[in-house]
């Protein structure tokens, strides 16, 4: 391997590596062998279960380094630019491999309009330069573009509708590492109220020209900040018009019993999801007046 397996993200607050697991047994992209194992199995997929589409994820615990790699990569790749972050991702590796990946599933598909996925790594969609050897990636696949919480705010900030047109691929969407453990600091980033965030990835999306939302959503809707995430997911992609305060009052404030115990149900998830933790007689409190309520 290039580097060690593992990555750090400003989000979390561990460095996550595996210096002796099943991260590290990993097969050689080069290797004619892997390819065809990679092109068959996506082939066995689509030919014996009648599914819509599939997601390709190709790794980012880091890229093989062998010297057959590192030749085949400096076609794609700046080469100076390996030894950075930015280039660490496996994107020369998708440029030459993915086609044949993407062929194999549609020839073998029960249908025409096979949706073929593949996320294009995390935190690097304002790096045109890193984006440069997925000119040859498939047209007519749908690319996401991962943003962790950090990242995300920049992308809130800079991304324009001019920059994703000349992205080299033609379908884009985001992909959030929201509702889940990826956003990891004091406390984890799973049962956080994700629902302003959400409608605000849906306004940015419309604004700039992106064609889809995907996020992690590990959390179970069991639980009432989730559920209500959830719903914001849904009815902010359907329709990115929606305000704010229309979402609110239509849709949060009859399952909780009007517009005020909604505001004030959001107030008290805003005082949990926030990095200064709350004093314990005081969490005392909000849990006397949500046990009321």
């Amino acid at each position: 391997m290039e580097h060690g397996v593992g990555f750090q993200i400003e989000d979390l607050a561990f460095p996550l590596n595996f210096p002796r697991s099943d991260y590290t047994v990993s097969g050689c992209p080069s290797q004619p062998e892997n390819q065809q194992w990679m092109a068959h199995g996506i082939a066995w997929l689509a030919e014996t279960c009648d599914i819509g589409g599939i997601n390709i994820e190709s790794s980012d615990y880091r890229v093989c380094a062998c010297e057959i790699c590192d030749v085949r990569r400096v076609v794609r790749e700046d080469a100076s630019r390996r030894g950075e972050f930015a280039e660490s991702r496996p994107h020369a590796d998708m440029a030459d491999f993915y086609p044949q990946l993407f062929e194999a599933a549609r020839s073998h598909a029960h249908r025409d309009d096979l949706w073929l996925y593949s996320e294009l790594q995390w935190d690097n969609l304002l790096d045109s330069e890193a984006h440069a050897p997925l000119r040859a990636l498939p047209r007519d696949g749908i690319y996401q573009h991962t943003l962790n919480r950090s990242f995300w705010n920049l992308v809130k900030e800079r991304l324009t509708p001019d920059y994703v047109n000349a992205l080299p691929t033609e379908t884009n969407v985001f992909r959030a590492q929201f509702a889940c453990q990826w956003n990891v600091s004091r406390a984890t980033d799973r049962y956080k109220f994700n629902g302003r965030d959400f409608a605000e990835l849906a306004w940015k999306a419309t604004e700039c020209g992106l064609e889809g939302l995907t996020v992690w959503g590990e959390a179970s809707a069991f639980h009432a900040a989730t559920e209500m995430s959830y719903l914001a997911f849904a009815r902010f992609t359907y329709d990115p018009t929606l305000t704010w305060e229309r979402f609110i009052r239509k849709d949060v404030a009859p399952r909780l019993g009007g517009e005020e115990a909604a505001n004030r149900y959001i107030e008290i998830t805003g005082l949990l999801d926030t990095e200064i933790p709350i004093e314990q007689i005081d969490l005392r409190r909000l849990q006397a007046e949500v046990v009321d309520a």
